[in-house]
């Protein structure tokens, strides 16, 4: 049977056009996005927007804290047939689930304020930036508050509508220029410019969530009724996700806090501000990547073979990441230099490295969402916790010879190493089918 011919859409198909409703969002999102951190920088300086920075990577480890429960959510809406109230009950247990998370965000938060100070943690002390405590505990409070609504793009991307998800994901970067903008026509203090991609994305989370639940009939009501709402299976795939969501923010999110504790504000800008490319550019990759993942998911539960489609998607990505690597070592210093309008000097180095992790990232990212049953989670959980280990510790080695470099050859070896090699060994193993049970 060809891709064509199975139920619901085929591979090419969505994957194709989940590239291109990014590639259609991506001049909006990377323009917001670049003009926001501009509008920044001129606003409040290099060195202040540097340690702005710190504050608002908070806000990207939103997806981290839904205790795992959005992949198993992804397989049940991807999997249920007609009639099928599966996914409805996997959301309904979901959200019940984030509630807490979000509540002990919130918890945790606010103590931490009150016993340690926030600036403290974020190695922020020396910063001359007027309510900063006040404002780092506000994003916090933000974060606890959106780590629910996280769940409706993950039901979006069950329903095979990835292309819907990834369009509403764009509303974020655009309400935050928006309010970025806002703000520095104000004349306000540059502090407030923590919050508006926060509310940015916390906007963006609400609409998807609430399409995803009109989609799925789910009512509010439904979590509260357990007995006949609940999917007591979620945790069980979701505790595995949890564990590889943490282990893999630990490892890719620690950059800004790496270079904070070695290195010079000088520095942390350049990271800050090449991050500012990556991000979107890598956002490409991962759309088309997502949308992989329930066509994976419906196979393996049909027991049909995906040895064609795995294979070509992982030589389409791997040579998109070499030919986007390519483009930023030409093009990157000199779109760093725009941004900061002169300011920070970034050098080819840095963004070759960002080139190299692309390479790696993209080559591992089909092997990712094809390991998406609950031994395949579990596989790449286990490995996550070196991976972990020892991304942290070369980027505080190579902080030094390397400078805003370090973080992205520190990622790229431990991607290598604990990511790429052993998926490829278990994959070739079970000879790269998609039947693997549970």
């Amino acid at each position: 049977m060809s891709d064509a011919d199975a139920p619901g859409p085929p591979a090419r198909r969505t994957v194709g056009l989940s590239a291109l409703v990014r590639v259609a969002t991506f001049p909006f999102t990377a323009i917001a996005a670049f003009a926001s951190a501009a509008l920044i920088i001129g606003y409040a300086g290099p060195t202040s927007y540097a340690a702005m920075s710190v504050v608002i990577t908070l806000s990207q480890l939103v997806p981290y804290a839904d205790l795992g429960v959005g992949a198993g959510v992804i397989n049940a809406v991807s999997t249920a047939r007609p009639g099928d109230d599966s996914g409805r009950r996997a959301a309904a247990s979901a959200v019940r689930l984030l509630l807490l998370s979000g509540a002990a965000i919130v918890i945790i938060g606010v103590a931490v304020a009150a016993l340690v100070g926030w600036p403290s943690v974020l190695s922020l002390d020396d910063q001359n930036l007027a309510g900063l405590p006040e404002a780092i505990l506000g994003v916090i409070l933000l974060i606890g508050v959106t780590v629910p609504l996280g769940i409706g793009q993950r039901i979006l991307t069950g329903l095979f509508l990835n292309p819907t998800a990834i369009a509403i994901s764009a509303v974020g970067p655009m309400l935050g220029l928006i309010g970025t903008a806002s703000i520095v026509g104000a004349g306000l203090p540059p502090v407030f410019l923590v919050f508006p991609p926060v509310l940015g994305s916390a906007a963006a989370a609400l609409i998807a969530s609430m399409l995803a639940f009109r989609r799925i009939s789910f009512r509010a009501a439904d979590v509260f009724r357990v007995k006949s709402f609940g999917s007591p299976g979620l945790l069980r795939i979701g505790l595995w996700y949890l564990l590889l969501s943490i282990a893999s923010a630990s490892a890719f999110q620690s950059g800004r806090l790496v270079l904070a504790h070695t290195s010079s504000l000088e520095i942390l800008a350049q990271f800050a501000i090449t991050m500012q490319v990556y991000s979107p550019v890598w956002s490409f990759f991962a759309a088309g990547g997502t949308a992989l993942w329930p066509i994976f998911s419906r196979r393996r539960m049909q027991n049909r073979a995906s040895s064609p489609l795995f294979f070509r998607m992982t030589v389409i990505f791997a040579s998109a990441g070499v030919l986007c690597a390519a483009c930023l070592v030409a093009l990157g210093p000199w779109v760093a230099a725009v941004l900061s309008q002169g300011t920070i000097d970034t050098g080819r180095l840095v963004f070759l490295a960002c080139g190299i992790l692309i390479v790696a990232q993209s080559f591992q990212l089909v092997q990712g969402v094809f390991l998406t049953s609950q031994r395949g989670i579990r596989h790449q959980a286990l490995w996550s916790l070196p991976l972990a280990v020892t991304v942290i510790p070369l980027a505080l080695v190579w902080s030094v010879p390397a400078g805003a470099a370090a973080p992205f050859i520190a990622a790229a070896t431990g991607v290598t190493l604990f990511q790429i090699v052993p998926n490829f060994i278990r994959i070739r193993r079970q000879g790269a089918r998609s039947n693997e049970s549970d």
